[in-house]
C-alpha cells in the first residue's frame, strides 16, 4: 500500500479589519496563539471556540511553530495598533467560564 502525501492550507484568512481569523469561525490567530504559549493543548482550545475544528487548530499551530518569526511580527503589529488593550485586565482562559 503507498501512502500519498499532501500538502494542507492553513485556514487562516485577513479580515477587513486586519485580524488573522480560522475560516468559518471567530477565533484569531492572536487568541489560538496566546492560549498555546499559556499552556494550552489543542482540543483546551477548541473547547473554547465553539464551531472551531481540532484540525484547523492544529493546522494554525503548525504554521506558526514553522514560521514563528513571520507570526511574532504579526502579533507585535497587532499589539502596536491596539494601546487600548494595555488597559484591561489578564482573563486567565483556564478559568474563564467557555462562551
Amino acid at each position: 500500500m503507498s501512502l500519498t502525501v499532501i500538502n494542507l492550507t492553513v485556514p487562516l484568512a485577513i479580515g477587513a479589519d486586519g485580524v488573522a481569523r480560522v475560516h468559518g469561525c471567530q477565533a484569531s490567530l492572536d487568541e489560538i496563539i496566546a492560549m498555546f504559549e499559556d499552556g494550552a493543548i489543542a482540543d483546551e482550545i477548541v473547547a473554547r471556540h465553539p464551531g472551531l475544528r481540532l484540525k484547523d487548530v492544529f493546522l494554525v499551530l503548525a504554521f506558526y511553530l514553522e514560521d514563528r518569526a513571520q507570526v511574532e511580527q504579526y502579533l507585535r503589529s497587532r499589539a502596536e495598533s491596539k494601546p487600548w488593550r494595555d488597559s484591561f485586565p489578564t482573563v486567565n482562559w483556564r478559568t474563564c467560564p467557555a462562551a
